[in-house]
């Protein structure tokens, strides 16, 4: 099936498929999530700056965010793609590449942590937040 709305941001997470190693020092997340509306309304609220705040509870774009305990200079690159296989169900194939094996401080639990953000912070959050 081919997705109906792509969207690549750069950024400084119900399903896990895989974790696999880019570059060395650095992992990629991809996970698929399920949601009962439109693509096209779901694409809206991950876009739409002031939607975003709700969700998120936060002032940060995803286009700019990035965990201040990563080294300098590491930026990491999110994606997500929306497919609508039936009337307002949306899946979500969200992958989020470059993300450091260890932050500043020498954390290993940097892939886990940026996992569980994605699941329980922002996917949880749209869907208590838009009724999703």
């Amino acid at each position: 099936m081919t997705p109906l709305l792509t969207s690549t941001r750069h950024c400084s997470q119900k399903e896990v498929k895989k974790k696999k190693e880019n570059k060395k020092g650095f992992k990629t997340i991809s996970m698929t999530e399920k949601f009962s509306c439109r693509a096209k309304d779901l694409f809206e609220i991950l876009m739409d700056e002031n939607r975003w705040k709700v969700f998120s509870q936060s002032n940060a774009k995803i286009s700019k965010e990035r965990f201040g305990s990563w080294p300098d200079g590491i930026d990491s690159t999110v994606r997500f793609t929306l497919e609508e296989p039936e009337p307002r169900l949306t899946v979500v194939k969200l992958t989020h590449s470059d993300i450091p094996e260890e932050d500043r401080y020498g954390n290993v639990t940097v892939v886990e942590n940026t996992e569980r953000g994605w699941r329980d912070l922002i996917f949880q959050r749209r869907r208590a937040g838009f009724g999703i």
